[in-house]
């Protein structure tokens, strides 16, 4: 007997030692993946060979030209605003977020930030610091000056929504928000006068004739409004690049502004140039692919967005947010925090693809999806680029994008969550379930 306990004692040592060892072996293999699904690649109901560069060109009907009075003879305005460079400066002061005097950063972002060093207790910075705190972030704070008379006595001239005012007040309700908006607007006319910032502005106007000068030198194609009013089907009143120095490198946003005769659309955004020194920086915009691509992407979201807005289509996206845990962190890191904006973001990329092809430039609708895809991570991307023939291919079905939309997200039903078996193989193998 004694004999038995010790060959069952030793059993029972080698099993545990086995059983610890094949623990360890599957947190190795799996990594943080069934706490941390984002480093997964999930697996999608298509074939990866239906998406070949060959396969992905637009159908003949994206080329066909629409009526005349779609856009072909709109040009993009440039222009600085005073507005947006006063919010820049308040939101550089709160020290939130992004930091200034990065590498990339205009040198007059630093040489700004230390002049008005002195009014970081401000009320206007104070109340922007509520703001971000709330989740109200520069996207948000720079349409107040397009929505707004001019500082220093600026007052909304149209409302901008009660989603703008719950989001103001981080959830809590319109009328506090309402309430927190009005005393931002406030405290920036209180800012624009106390703080001198016509005065300073003026005083470096020649940079910004610099920085207005390199953005219309590198403007795009003047075609581009016309292909892109053409592929979605439907056009906005007017297009304006406002550049901001003050911005925070390669930043940039897109309002809206609704008015009677249509709606006005607006890219702000911050410089594109990456250098090793000043001389190299210049006025850090005399980039034109990244110009060129930026236009695409901003103004694309006045065409996806109040898609995507529509309560029936956020219904269809809230049916499929489980697949946002696959890129839940991916996403957050670039500053797209929920599955609402993770779509939306896929669809204007999309859009970008697909307009490179139109525009006549296939090398750059393969370099898009390269980055989109396998850089940052928008996996979901070949499987709408799959959906988005059928509404090339049927302008009578599809007058507009608009129609196509519900379809277009219906993609998302068709992909499904990879079995452990499919996750133990990537994570041994090291080959994507899909890519």
């Amino acid at each position: 007997m004694p004999v038995i306990r010790r060959k069952n004692s030793f059993l029972v040592r080698i099993l545990t030692v086995v059983f610890v060892a094949a623990l360890i072996f599957l947190i190795v293999v799996l990594g943080s993946s069934y706490f941390d699904l984002d480093r997964l690649n999930f697996k999608l109901s298509y074939s990866t060979e239906k998406h070949t560069s060959s396969s992905a060109e637009p159908a003949a009907d994206l080329l066909n030209p629409l009526p005349d009075t779609l856009g072909c003879h709109k040009n993009i305005e440039v222009r600085m605003d005073k507005g947006i460079e006063t919010v820049a400066i308040v939101f550089n002061l709160t020290g939130i977020s992004i930091p200034v005097g990065l590498p990339n950063d205009h040198p007059y972002r630093k040489e700004t930030n230390d002049k008005f060093t002195d009014y970081q207790q401000h009320d206007a910075v104070e109340t922007a610091r509520d703001l971000l705190k709330n989740g109200f972030w520069l996207d948000a704070m720079n349409m107040i000056p397009i929505y707004c008379t001019p500082f220093p006595s600026a007052g909304l001239v149209l409302d901008p929504g009660d989603g703008y005012y719950i989001r103001a007040s981080g959830g809590k309700g319109v009328a506090e928000g309402r309430e927190l908006v009005g005393r931002f607007i406030d405290a920036l006319n209180r800012f624009y006068v106390d703080a001198e910032v016509e005065k300073y502005l003026a005083a470096n106007d020649s940079i910004y004739q610099g920085v207005l000068a390199e953005v219309r030198k590198n403007l795009p194609d003047n075609k581009l409004i016309c292909i892109m009013e053409r592929y979605y089907r439907k056009e906005n009143l007017s297009y304006t690049l406002v550049p901001s120095p003050l911005l925070p490198f390669s930043n940039g946003f897109g309002p809206r502004l609704q008015t009677e005769n249509g709606q006005k659309v607006f890219n702000i955004f911050g410089p594109q140039v990456s250098a090793r020194n000043k001389a190299e920086f210049r006025f850090g915009y005399d980039s034109p692919g990244s110009i060129n691509e930026l236009c695409v992407h901003e103004f694309g979201h006045s065409f996806v967005n109040p898609c995507t807005e529509t309560e029936e289509n956020r219904a269809i996206i809230e049916k499929y947010s489980y697949l946002f845990e696959a890129v839940r962190k991916v996403m957050k890191k670039q500053g797209y925090p929920g599955w609402w904006t993770c779509v939306t973001e896929h669809i204007v990329r999309l859009g970008e693809i697909r307009i490179a092809y139109a525009l006549g430039d296939p090398e750059r609708a393969g370099r898009l999806r390269d980055r989109y895809v396998k850089g940052r991570k928008f996996i979901y991307l070949p499987a709408l680029e799959e959906k988005i023939r059928e509404y090339e291919s049927n302008r009578d079905r599809y007058p507009s994008f608009d129609d196509f939309v519900p379809e277009l997200l219906e993609t998302f039903g068709r992909i499904e969550k990879p079995g452990w078996f499919d996750i133990i193989k990537d994570r041994l193998f090291g080959r994507p379930i899909y890519n």
